[in-house]
């Protein structure tokens, strides 16, 4: 395998890869090696341990040897897909400057204890950890989250979000909040997603963010707008079929768009 010496980053979806040691000597800013789910043998990352210039990596795919990647300098973001257990964040630990922070299918994790390692995290998801209750350790980071994604965690307890005031983006997609108004308290938030519940809750807390210009409601079922009526600059997302009663009372500069679709459903003029 050899790369163009201005190459500064690679994204790798070749199910016969078994060694990432030509990626170490490319000198590479960014690698992913994307996912593939018949793939069952893990990838070894200690050849990675050698790639000084790594900054983010994404890894879709079955990895161990995680802290062999505590040698790398300059790495600042990471996302790991089929983790396994939770007691393999422990190998994790070396990393305390990440900045960006993704982690799917972490079986037992129930809080967020294992990771507060992390110094200063700006960007933090976690996607598919179904047995996620827990998310207290992140008010530890409020000084600095700016993103966070809490996908598929249907067991989780919203409360601990309330602290986030810097929030510019939150993700719930399928995890099921009941009640809207811990995300009331977030005046800095811009994007929010809720995609996936059913029913959707209450949107009116929504209306104490003055800041709100994009929400995500694909594939949610029961969506009212109404409660959100005379909302200005507010674009909504839909999945395209999908309906949403009191759409036409949102206000000037708001209008929902259809997932795959450039027609938009735009409020009546003048509506406030």
């Amino acid at each position: 395998m050899r790369f163009l010496p201005q190459v500064r980053g690679v994204a790798a979806a070749d199910p016969n890869l078994h060694d990432l040691t030509p990626f170490a000597a490319a000198n590479l800013n960014f690698l992913a090696i994307l996912g593939d789910r018949t793939r069952s043998e893990p990838l070894d990352l200690a050849p990675l341990a050698n790639a000084r210039t790594l900054a983010r990596i994404d890894l879709l795919v079955p990895t161990y040897n995680y802290a062999r990647l505590a040698a790398l300098p300059n790495l600042v973001g990471l996302q790991l897909d089929r983790f396994g257990d939770v007691t393999a964040l422990a190998e994790l630990r070396g990393l305390t400057e990440l900045e960006l922070v993704g982690l799917r299918r972490v079986k037992g994790l129930r809080d967020l204890t294992p990771l507060t390692f992390l110094d200063h995290p700006r960007w933090f998801g976690l996607h598919h950890c179904t047995e996620l209750v827990d998310a207290t350790v992140l008010t530890r980071w409020a000084g600095t989250l700016r993103r966070v994604w809490l996908r598929d965690s249907p067991l989780l307890d919203p409360a601990p979000l309330a602290a986030l005031t810097d929030l510019e983006l939150l993700d719930l997609s399928g995890s099921a909040v009941e009640d809207l108004s811990v995300v009331a308290k977030l005046k800095s938030l811009r994007t929010l997603r809720l995609t996936d519940h059913h029913p959707l809750p209450d949107l009116a807390p929504l209306r104490e963010l003055s800041a709100l210009r994009d929400l995500w409601l694909y594939d949610s079922s029961d969506i009212d707008l109404s409660p959100l009526a005379g909302q200005e600059q507010l674009t909504v997302y839909l999945t395209r079929g999908q309906s949403a009663h009191g759409a036409d009372l949102l206000g000037p500069g708001s209008r929902v768009v259809s997932r795959g679709s450039r027609s938009s459903v735009a409020p009546r003029p003048g509506n406030r």
